[in-house]
Parts: C-alpha cells; sequence; structure tokens
C-alpha cells in the first residue's frame, strides 16, 4: 500500500511540474509571456523552465526506496495548476470593454522628445494619403505636439466604447496599454466623430480613416471612414 500511496504522489508532483512547464514554454514560443510578466523577466522565465526540467526527470527517475514519500494531497494539486486554468479560461487577450468603465479612459500621454516625434512622423507607414499608428503613437503626438497633430491624416485600429449620454455622432476608439502586465492595462483612447457611430457596437474591433483634430487641449479625429476589422492577433499596446 505504501508503494501504491507513493507512485500515486509522485505522478502528482509530475503532473504539476509538467503542465507548468509547458505553460512557460508556450508563452515563451508564442512571444506572449509579457502579456503576463514584464518583458525584462524573459531570462528569469528560461532559467525556470530548467529548474522544473531537472525536478520532473529526478522526481520521474528516481526510485520510491531512495527518495522517501512526496507529501502532497489533490487539493494541493488542485491549488498548484488553479494559476494555470484561471491564465487559460480568463485570457487577457479578451479583456472586455467593460474594464474601461472601471479603470477610465487616459486621452493623455507624457510629453515625448521632438526628435522622436519627428521621427514616429517622417517613418509612419502610409496607407494611401494616411498615416498609420497605433493608438499610442498617436496619443503620444497629440499630447506632446498638439500642432503638429492637427490637420494630421491617420488610419489607427481600436475598439469602440460609448458611454452613456455621449452623442450618437461620437465614440471613444480605445485600445488597453501594458506597462507591467494584463493586470494593470490602462485604456487609452481617443474621441472619434463619425456620422456611421450610432451604427457601431460597443467592443466591436474598427480601423478608422480621418483626420486628427486638436483644439482647446482636446485631441479627436473626424472620421472619413469607420471600418469594421477583425481582432488584431496581439489586442495590446506596449
Amino acid at each position: 500500500m505504501a508503494v501504491k500511496r507513493f507512485d500515486t504522489q509522485r505522478v502528482y508532483v509530475l503532473a504539476v511540474l509538467l503542465t507548468w512547464f509547458s505553460f512557460i514554454l508556450v508563452l515563451l514560443a508564442s512571444g506572449k509571456l509579457s502579456v503576463f510578466i514584464r518583458k525584462s523577466y524573459a531570462p528569469v522565465a528560461l532559467m525556470s523552465l530548467v529548474l522544473l526540467a531537472v525536478m520532473a526527470l529526478r522526481c520521474g527517475g528516481s526510485d520510491s526506496q531512495e527518495s522517501g514519500p512526496v507529501a502532497i494531497s489533490l487539493r494541493s494539486f488542485f491549488l498548484f495548476l488553479f494559476p494555470v486554468v484561471l491564465a487559460i479560461v480568463v485570457r487577457p487577450g479578451t479583456l472586455p470593454i467593460m474594464a474601461v468603465a472601471s479603470r477610465g479612459i487616459s486621452t493623455s500621454l507624457a510629453a515625448a522628445d521632438n526628435s522622436l516625434l519627428e521621427a514616429l512622423i517622417a517613418r509612419a507607414e502610409t496607407e494611401g494619403r494616411y498615416k498609420k499608428m497605433n493608438l499610442k503613437q498617436l496619443v503620444s503626438l497629440a499630447s506632446a505636439s498638439p500642432e503638429k497633430a492637427g490637420g494630421l491624416l491617420v488610419a489607427t485600429e481600436g475598439l469602440v466604447y460609448r458611454k452613456p449620454g455621449d452623442p450618437p455622432g461620437a465614440f471613444m476608439l480605445v485600445r488597453f496599454l501594458i506597462t507591467c502586465c494584463a493586470a494593470d492595462a490602462t485604456p487609452l483612447g481617443i474621441r472619434v466623430e463619425s456620422e456611421n457611430a450610432s451604427q457601431l457596437k460597443d467592443n466591436t474591433w474598427v480601423l478608422v480613416r480621418g483626420t486628427v483634430s486638436c483644439t482647446g487641449g482636446n485631441s479627436c479625429i473626424v472620421a472619413d471612414e469607420v471600418q469594421v476589422v477583425p481582432r488584431p492577433a496581439d489586442p495590446y499596446l506596449y
């Protein structure tokens, strides 16, 4: 009976080690590790893979007579696996637009160096007559140099968000900005004025093409076109 109990316990340990090893490996291989932790911690994640592999090999190859019993209960087994299950079920890539209401929308960013802003405008890809910018780039430019952003023709993607009381011809274009992990993601947004705004549903990904307007310290995009698009492979900005 003792040997059978030990073997069962060892299966629990191996299952936990291999599950965590696979989870971290998939995050590293897919490039989504930064959704959960800072990119600077990637070397630590690599070290954890090595340690998990060594522990799994020692556990799987050890002899019950030499190792003695392993103290892990079924409850502990599920507790060790709970973070992985939670990460799979509640995927950060599907952070709902409802989070905007609780966190609030940031419509400005810290001022950037003028030379960086000039480089941003010069190097931005073009889509016809529009400059392709992500929302972080656009808000940074509008915050630091509204005189340069005003009148600029841009094309940018984001989620539709409309709060109660908003006029029918406007909505907020939102992206979640990550500085550490998905848990601290900040909703970043800019107002969009469009004749078709009332036809758009919240949480819909759209591509907005239009002219940036910066007046009275407020920025918005006067849309020429708002096109519904699929969710990007990585919905976050960094």
